[in-house]
């Protein structure tokens, strides 16, 4: 009973983990979107960590010229009363 409440407890702590890496590493499978160098007005969004063989940038339109992110990745990294006001003005 002991062995298999460790096992439990150690399996759980790899889900976590794995979970938590996916996080961090903004892990995310590529869509039609997703590209490996960034033309015009292409989201800069980077998911994957450097030392990863899949990095890649997010691609989606970016919400106005001069602007590096999409409007997803825009409210994610700029967040605040001020860059929502920015937003709006921008659009």
């Amino acid at each position: 009973m002991e062995n298999s409440g460790r096992r439990h407890l150690y399996e759980e702590r790899l889900l976590m983990d794995k979970k938590l890496k996916a996080i961090i590493y903004n892990l995310k499978p590529r869509d039609e979107y997703s590209t490996d160098i960034i033309q015009g007005r292409q989201c800069q969004y980077v998911f994957g960590a450097k030392d990863q063989a899949d990095q890649f940038y997010c691609g989606h339109r970016t919400v106005a010229a001069g602007v590096p992110y999409c409007e997803e990745h825009y409210a994610l990294c700029y967040r605040g009363t001020a860059a929502k006001k920015k937003l709006k003005q921008l659009i």
